[in-house]
């Protein structure tokens, strides 16, 4: 019988088989059973795993190692796509907190706030100063916050306003959890706040790519175990993105457990049948990136590939010169896991770079956006390095050949 593949390529990950953010989970429930009883804010790139760390928070695990007292603390996970307009928001809450089990009086207030069109400040204030009192504590675990803050007037955030005043108040019967792309003072960045920004209220928390260990015990949930070579090409072509890297050791797992006996793993087959359910993802992860930072990718990319496919010398020049001035950007993308931390820095996925090449090298014209980013000397040598890339074809093939190839030592 086949073994079942130990690795998640969709959904959030289950708390037991929950890798690594320690640093973050310390973070976040240290704020929660601090005195202040704090809340915070994640952020971090699309699937890196921020729905995954909420359902943590909310897992028996956590509560035994942080003495949560289960019986009085309540998580509420909700998300926030599902809340259409700013006005729902409260009432959405409320049916989610009908169901908590608060005692009789509690759960009857809840009930009826659910069904309000709108929930007046004094009520939420008393409702959740009831709660304290009662030594109740409610988290609200706020996933896909942005969906909030995408849709509130910028001169009158009544949702932020209504949050800030009870995660003020004295009994503390309400924390939150956001999780976003952005951070939550960009988030707000268009809001026109009265008084001190709502965000002050909150430990902003942001959840990177993963870090060699989390890597090394990722991989070690397979059974039987990967051997050196399988776990550096799972890297090599994954980075260090956790998606990305389930979606590398499940092709690995697969292609594994169809072999049959004494025949080495083709390790191309690998990397292909990994690049095709990985395109999906590397499209939404270019299309949430800002077009700065595209920009800084394309070049890593393309000197990269210029390099390695015998490009002209100046062309190669003229990319390095745009990226010496880009030297912080270029830190804080190697901060999020894109890229290398050197001085002229490469993509951490094989693959990701090859579907990045292919991706500009396929462009009729350089995309409208990053006109406005770039000096028109700069835009000429881009446009010179994309088209010398598109006009190699044979590099291209070298290219997605080298992709999926292990590393040469």
């Amino acid at each position: 019988m086949r073994k079942k593949s130990p690795f998640i390529c969709g959904g959030p990950v289950p708390p037991t088989y929950f890798i690594g953010r320690e640093e973050q989970t310390d973070a976040l429930m240290g704020q929660l059973t601090g005195p202040a009883r704090g809340g915070s804010a994640i952020y971090g790139e699309r699937r890196v795993g921020k729905t995954s760390l909420l359902h943590y928070l909310m897992s028996d695990q956590v509560a035994e190692e942080w003495g949560v007292p289960t019986e009085s603390w309540h998580f509420v996970l909700l998300d926030c796509q599902q809340i259409d307009k700013p006005g729902q928001f409260w009432p959405h809450v409320f049916k989610y907190i009908a169901d908590i089990d608060l005692g009789e009086e509690l759960d009857a207030q809840a009930r009826s706030l659910s069904k309000n069109k709108m929930v007046e400040e004094a009520a939420l204030a008393r409702f959740f100063d009831r709660v304290a009192r009662q030594k109740r504590f409610i988290v609200l675990l706020l996933d896909e916050f942005e969906c909030i803050t995408e849709q509130l007037d910028p001169k009158n955030p009544e949702v932020l306003y209504q949050l800030r005043q009870l995660l003020n108040r004295q009994q503390r019967g309400l924390a939150i959890v956001t999780a976003s792309r952005e951070s939550v003072d960009l988030l707000c960045r268009d809001i026109d706040f009265k008084g001190s920004p709502f965000y002050n209220n909150l430990l902003s928390v942001q959840l990177p790519s993963f870090m060699d260990s989390e890597i090394k015990d990722l991989l070690a949930l397979a059974d039987p175990p990967f051997s050196e070579s399988e776990a550096a090409y799972i890297a090599r072509i994954g980075g260090r993105h956790p998606l990305l890297l389930q979606l590398a050791a499940d092709a690995t797992h697969r292609h594994r457990a169809r072999l049959k006996a004494d025949r080495p793993l083709d390790f191309a087959a690998i990397g292909r049948a990994y690049e095709r359910r990985a395109r999906q993802h590397y499209r939404d992860l270019w299309r949430d990136t800002h077009p700065k930072d595209q920009i800084l990718l394309a070049l890593v990319a393309l000197r990269s590939f210029h390099q390695r496919e015998g490009g002209r010398g100046y062309e190669v020049q003229a990319i390095e010169t745009l990226l010496t001035r880009s030297g912080r950007a270029l830190r804080t993308l190697a901060e999020r896991g894109f890229v290398t931390d050197d001085v002229f820095p490469r993509l951490l996925s094989s693959v990701g770079e090859w579907w990045l090449i292919e991706e500009i090298a396929g462009w009729a014209e350089i995309a409208e956006e990053w006109k406005s980013f770039l000096l028109p000397s700069e835009l000429s040598q881009l446009e010179a390095a994309i088209r010398a890339a598109r006009v190699n074809q044979r590099g291209l093939r070298n290219l997605a050949s080298w992709a999926v190839r292990p590393e040469s030592k």
